[in-house]
């Protein structure tokens, strides 16, 4: 993984993101890394109104080495907390 383009991405969506949502759908992004820094993993919580623009998001990053040694991404999602 690495270099200016490339885009590894692991991601859930809402109930209704793929038809026409109706209401409010969040996007949870468990791991989103950027081919300019491999090194930053990237998590990040959207909400998206049913028009598609960004209601809101928040996120975190952490430093690892994604290049060359194996990792393992999840989530637990609690009603109160998202933990990575």
């Amino acid at each position: 993984m690495g270099g200016l383009g490339t885009w590894p991405a692991f991601w859930l969506d809402g109930l209704g993101w793929t038809k026409t949502p109706k209401t409010n759908v969040a996007e949870i992004d468990i791991l989103e890394a950027y081919g300019v820094n491999a090194s930053i993993a990237h998590q990040v919580i959207h909400v998206w109104n049913p028009s598609g623009g960004q209601l809101s998001a928040a996120g975190n990053q952490t430093t690892h080495d994604l290049t060359n040694t194996p990792h393992v991404f999840s989530c637990l999602i609690n009603t109160d907390f998202i933990h990575y």
